[in-house]
C-alpha cells in the first residue's frame, strides 16, 4: 500500500521550479518533489499543485482542499513588494502571514512550511542605504527572512531555509542573480522539503510532529 502526500505549493516560478519537474509543469528539473519522494522513500508518494502568486496578500480569503497534508508558501513576491516605510512593510507581511497560516489551518489542518529567500544578490554593490528610496532586494530579503524566523517561533510553521542552503553550498553557484536560483539550487530547494517532512514523520508509521507555536497549544 502507498501512502500519498498531497502538497499544494503557492508562490513564484522559483517555487514551482523546485517542486516539479519538467514534466509537471515545471520548467528546469527533470525530477521535481515526486520523484524524490518516491526514490528515497519507499511506500510514499507525494503530488504537488502549483499555484502562483504575487505575494502571500492574494491569499487571504483563499478556498484550500480539506483534504491538504502540506501547504508551502513562497515569500519573493513580498521580498519585491517591501517598498516604502520598511517598518510598516514588514509589519503588514506579519499580520497577513499569520492570517494565511491561520486560513490554512482552519480549512485543512495541512502542515505549514515557508520558503524564506535567498539574501544573495550578485549584482548588488549598495555601499550605504543613504538617501536610497529603495531598499536594495538583499536588505529587503533579510528582513522578510528575520521576519519570518520570528513568526516560525510564534506560530508555529516551519522554514525552507533556501538562503541557508544556497549560501552553504556556495551561492555563486546556487544564486545566478536576486531571487533566482540555478538548476542546483532549485535541486537544494526540493531536497530540503524532503528533509523537513521526513523529521516531520511524514515518511514514517508514527504521529506526524504537531506544528506548534509561542501563541500556545498544537496547530
Amino acid at each position: 500500500m502507498t501512502t500519498t502526500i498531497r502538497v499544494l505549493a503557492l508562490g513564484d516560478e522559483v517555487l514551482r521550479d523546485s517542486l516539479l519537474s519538467r514534466d509537471e509543469g515545471g520548467s528546469v528539473l527533470d525530477q521535481g518533489l515526486a520523484a524524490a519522494v518516491a526514490g528515497r522513500h519507499d511506500g510514499y508518494e507525494a503530488t504537488a499543485r502549483f499555484d502562483e502568486i504575487g505575494n502571500l496578500a492574494k491569499l487571504t480569503g483563499f478556498s484550500y482542499e480539506d483534504d491538504l497534508d502540506v501547504v508551502i508558501l513562497g515569500t519573493n513576491g513580498d521580498v519585491l513588494g517591501l517598498t516604502g516605510d520598511p517598518e510598516q512593510g514588514v509589519a503588514e507581511f506579519r499580520r497577513v502571514l499569520i492570517q494565511v497560516f491561520d486560513e490554512i489551518r482552519a480549512a485543512s489542518g495541512a502542515h505549514v512550511l515557508v520558503a524564506n529567500t535567498s539574501t544573495f544578490d550578485p549584482a548588488d554593490e549598495t555601499s550605504s542605504l543613504y538617501g536610497l528610496a529603495t531598499e536594495p532586494i538583499s536588505m529587503r530579503a533579510h528582513r522578510i527572512d528575520l521576519a519570518l524566523l520570528q513568526l516560525s517561533h510564534e506560530v508555529g510553521f516551519s522554514i525552507i531555509d533556501v538562503d541557508r542552503i544556497t549560501a552553504e553550498a556556495g551561492c555563486a553557484d546556487a544564486v545566478p542573480a536576486a531571487l533566482e536560483l540555478s538548476p542546483a539550487g532549485l535541486a537544494l530547494v526540493r531536497d530540503e522539503v524532503v528533509r523537513v517532512l521526513a523529521d516531520y514523520g511524514f515518511f514514517d508509521e508514527r504521529s506526524l510532529v504537531a506544528q506548534v507555536g509561542n501563541r500556545g497549544g498544537s496547530t
